[in-house]
């Protein structure tokens, strides 16, 4: 009875090979020990942006790859990009913006790349935005809270701007208008 050998094909550089032959490799390793640092749901569109920097005719080196993720783990966990001497916020959501914009252009760009520049570019042009609607929307609920009288809606409009703070931590996605009213709803109600 033969054998049952698992290949795997790395989608970022392009390398063919057993599990053996990815797990036995020190920057493999390092590479995958790196994609699993990174913030819920960015690895997939991290794996696919590395795959712009794969030159034409051969695969990406691990070495290569490592920097690169190394790079951008470093600077996501950074919370901020520095952008012309300005520190703008970027949350993990920005980047996972930017990369898929990036892969979803992919025609139009120069490949491949040779640095993170035009990445950070667009999440510098993105973040002044995302500030301005979360500032917006902190100012509203602060305006509600302030004009409230009654405990529970205060206390709610609290819980809500609390759970806004969480996610822009965390990365997660803005929540509407209409899903922050239903928020709410439901603090007020005991739920």
């Amino acid at each position: 009875m033969g054998e049952c050998v698992v290949r795997l094909t790395c989608t970022a550089c392009g390398a063919h090979g057993s599990i053996e032959q990815f797990t036995a490799d020190g920057d493999a390793r390092r590479f995958a020990e790196l994609i699993a640092t990174l913030p819920a749901g960015i690895a997939p569109v991290a794996i696919r942006y590395l795959g712009l920097f794969r030159p034409v005719k051969r695969g990406l080196s691990w070495d290569r790859a490592v920097r690169l993720i190394a790079e951008l783990a470093d600077s996501i966990s950074s919370g901020h990009v520095e952008r012309h001497g300005r520190r703008l916020s970027a949350a993990p959501a920005l980047y996972m913006q930017a990369m898929q914009q990036m892969l979803d252009g992919r025609e139009r760009l120069d490949l491949p790349l040779q640095t993170h520049g035009y990445l950070l570019a667009i999440i510098a042009g993105a973040s002044p935005k995302a500030e301005a609607r979360e500032e917006t929307a902190q100012e509203a609920l602060k305006r509600s809270a302030s004009t409230l009288r009654h405990g529970s809606r205060s206390r709610a409009i609290a819980e809500l701007s609390s759970e806004i703070a969480r996610r822009k931590r965390f990365g997660e996605r803005e929540m509407t208008p209409e899903e922050q009213q239903n928020f709410i709803a439901r603090q007020e109600a005991g739920e």
